[in-house]
């Protein structure tokens, strides 16, 4: 039973850049069977293996049996890197072994030893994700679950997507394969997600931007011939952290190993917080056209109908939750709190439809485009399509049952005003 996670240091100079199978030859040279720890952190943040899991580890005397080891190249002056690493494989170690406790080897054995050179328990107080913190999402989109996938088995349907940036708050509860149940405070959605693709948010980070085109590349000068960092979808959060130079604008972003990562957006895939609202959103989903549909998807990538409503109406500052139903409850919920009125027909071929007017049904919802069409994510079409309402409403009535409700765009922006 594996009761510590014991963090040590090499011992060796700071400047050397030393690698696992350094360790590993130095060990041998001890006369033991090769490198003790479990894993190696190098000073370029890379995590090598050592020793595997079910192999007793040699690295803290009379601890080896119910611990595994990891060290840290160097002395006292770790990297950042380093110590990004260590926080994220420590995370994903906690899932396994969630009674564990984490500690340095100075902690866990009567040695005149100061390794590794730092207070390991003060740290991981200020790191622990895991004890109902918040977090950001640092991939560029991550899937969120009912229920947790299982190691080795095909995952469940996926409920909704995570974007770049978004944050969280970790409820505690984890699986052994490396999955933390949280509430996402963009929406409210609760739901499993990887631990892997959360990272604490960098202290320098603060979003006041979003990506405002299907996709968006992080490159690392402001020339579109410089190296892609990134692609961030539409939506993801980012800091504008300087003028705009040749078309490009100096951001911030989260990388995927949960570390700040600077680069330049194109000046027309970014919209900051205090420009002026546009507020067309019809505009907005219009650029999802051609995109896959998938259900629980949020990106451009593949989303679903739901998701083009709450993405196009954030892109014009507007909050809506995530699901047709709480979406529709909402609005008209805050129908009665503002005094506006929302219409229910009961032949929607009379009805005069404008352009941004959203159309409901029992689980389905679209987005009108002018008095004839309308824009939506469907499994008919199998993407994100304009066609015209009459041919649509017919269809999806066979599936869904008639309309349910039509709200008028002046009515949506007196609502969500209010």
């Amino acid at each position: 039973m594996i009761t510590y996670l014991i963090v040590h240091c090499a011992d060796t100079p700071d400047t050397e850049d030393l690698r696992a199978t350094d360790i590993h030859d130095m060990h041998l040279g001890f006369g033991w069977d090769g490198a003790g720890y479990h894993h190696i952190i190098c000073r370029d943040g890379q995590i090598e293996p050592g020793r595997p899991f079910y192999w007793q580890g040699a690295h803290a005397y009379g601890q080896n049996e119910n611990s595994l080891g990891i060290c840290l190249i160097g002395r006292q002056k770790f990297t950042p890197a380093q110590m990004n690493s260590l926080s994220r494989l420590l995370h994903q170690l906690k899932c396994r072994y969630p009674d564990a406790e984490i500690v340095g080897h100075r902690d866990v054995q009567n040695t005149s030893k100061t390794c590794p050179n730092f207070d390991v328990r003060s740290w991981w107080t200020g790191e622990n994700l895991l004890s109902g913190r918040k977090a950001c999402v640092s991939a560029s989109v991550t899937g969120l679950y009912e229920t947790p996938p299982k190691h080795m088995q095909t995952a469940p349907a996926l409920d909704t997507e995570l974007l770049s940036g978004e944050e969280v708050v970790l409820s505690g509860k984890t699986t052994d394969n490396g999955f933390v149940h949280i509430t996402s405070l963009h929406d409210g959605y609760q739901g499993w997600v990887k631990l892997a693709d959360l990272a604490k948010q960098p202290k320098p980070f603060t979003a006041n931007a979003k990506i405002c085109q299907p996709f968006a590349v992080l490159t690392a000068s402001p020339d579109v011939k410089s190296a892609c960092l990134q692609q961030l979808p539409f939506g993801a959060a980012v800091m504008i952290t300087g003028p705009a130079e040749r078309g490009f604008v100096p951001v911030m972003g989260l990388g995927s190993d949960g570390r700040e990562q600077a680069g330049f957006i194109p000046q027309t895939h970014i919209q900051s917080y205090n420009q002026q609202r546009n507020e067309d959103w019809a505009g907005w989903a219009e650029k999802f056209i051609g995109a896959p549909y998938k259900w629980g998807g949020r990106s451009a990538a593949g989303l679903d109908c739901s998701a083009l409503v709450q993405l196009s109406l954030a892109a014009s500052q507007y909050s809506l939750p995530r699901d047709t139903g709480p979406q529709l409850q909402h609005l008209k919920k805050q129908a009665r709190v503002s005094g506006a009125r929302y219409d229910s027909p009961d032949d929607f071929r009379t009805v005069d439809f404008g352009r941004g007017d959203l159309i409901y049904w029992d689980g389905h919802v679209a987005i009108c485009v002018n008095e004839k069409d309308i824009i939506h994510a469907n499994a008919f079409h199998h993407c994100v399509i304009v066609e015209p309402h009459e041919t649509a409403v017919s269809r999806i009535a066979a599936s869904f049952g008639p309309s349910i409700a039509h709200i008028r765009k002046n009515v949506i922006r007196q609502i969500l005003s209010a």
